[in-house]
């Protein structure tokens, strides 16, 4: 989740009139080698067209267990010079649009964006267990150590070593990340209530709203406003969300590869929000509520496998399970399960 602290910088630096939304990273970054303007609001909600280095590192063979650092991410992202779609026609998750918008704003303040993170937010929020990890061989005081199940019902120690920046370099705990979600709840910090720009829903070119922010997904789940960001690096999984409307909010760390944290959230908001929703569960409504998936011709275990979006070079794994079918994409965790015949939920 550490692109929630970078849409924070990022808005507290628009409050101040430090940053426009609507300039042209290129200004700011000029190896970025496309040919059209590239947004910073295109960046930070997701709809700037422009590939990931790390879908493309993984199509080279290069995995998330073989040591990379920024400088990695950089060298393939500078050199790219064509959009996979043009900016604002589609939301798409991609993380090179963080690691960007860290490196943007370091340019723009003239010192390191760790820095200003640390003096302007952390040390006011009192988050000391909270920083950057980006150097694979970096000693992390505390750091738990990640788990990854394997096909035999063993488990093997997942490798935190890959340096994502903005995108996902941050460590922390859960009660760092509490007074994190003090600070959504606050709406900033003192005087300055910047985290209305974060909560406000991006637009593609078409006008379409889309359900990210900056750097923070703005949804609604069962009828109540919804603010969230999941996380997920080879063996670890994280959810942090925060319901304004009724007040409520939930950090889950795990240190596990097949735990699914967004759906542990749903399940303890189901519980402690049980007269508050209103709006049924989605597992109480009824059979046409839910989109039919027809597989004709073609057995369940057969959809075993990794499957690649051919325009954003996304990857996507599938694994058929009895309870149902797991999918993992970039790092975040579904699962889809059965409820008769050839449906899921």
């Amino acid at each position: 989740i550490t692109k929630t602290f970078v849409g924070a910088v990022s808005a507290l630096l628009v409050e101040r009139g430090k940053l426009d939304l609507d300039e042209d990273v290129r200004g700011i970054l000029p190896e970025i080698s496309v040919d059209k303007p590239v947004p910073i609001r295109r960046l930070l909600g997701m709809t700037s067209g422009l590939r990931d280095s790390w879908e493309l590192m993984q199509l080279s063979g290069v995995g998330t267990d073989q040591a990379r650092t920024i400088e990695d991410y950089l060298d393939i992202a500078f050199n790219q010079r064509h959009f996979s779609w043009p900016p604002g026609e589609r939301n798409v998750y991609t993380n090179i649009n963080f690691i960007y918008m860290a490196l943007a704003i370091e340019r723009r303040i003239g010192r390191p964006f760790t820095q200003f993170l640390a003096d302007e937010l952390l040390k006011p929020l009192g988050m000391t267990a909270t920083r950057m990890r980006d150097e694979p061989y970096d000693i992390a005081e505390d750091l738990t150590n990640s788990y990854l199940p394997q096909p035999d019902g063993s488990w093997i120690r997942g490798l935190f070593s890959i340096g994502l920046g903005g995108a996902g370099g941050l460590i922390s705990s859960v009660p760092d990340l509490i007074k994190w979600q003090g600070m959504f709840r606050a709406g900033g910090i003192g005087n300055e209530k910047f985290i209305r720009h974060m909560a406000t829903p991006g637009k593609l070119a078409s006008g379409k709203p889309t359900n990210y922010g900056l750097g923070l997904g703005v949804r609604k789940y069962r009828g109540l406003d919804l603010w969230t960001h999941g996380g997920g690096l080879p063996g670890f999984r994280s959810v942090f969300a925060y319901m304004p409307g009724v007040d409520f909010g939930v950090v889950l760390l795990s240190n596990r590869d097949d735990a699914d944290t967004y759906r542990r959230f749903t399940e303890i908001a189901d519980i402690a929000l049980a007269d508050e929703f209103p709006e049924p569960s989605p597992t109480t409504l009824g059979a046409e509520w839910m989109k039919q998936v027809s597989i004709p011709g073609l057995s369940l275990p057969q959809l075993n496998g990794r499957y690649i979006d051919r325009e954003s070079g996304e990857i996507l794994t599938l694994k058929v399970k009895d309870a149902g079918i797991e999918a993992d994409k970039n790092g975040h965790a579904l699962m889809l399960r059965p409820v008769g015949g050839n449906r899921f939920l």
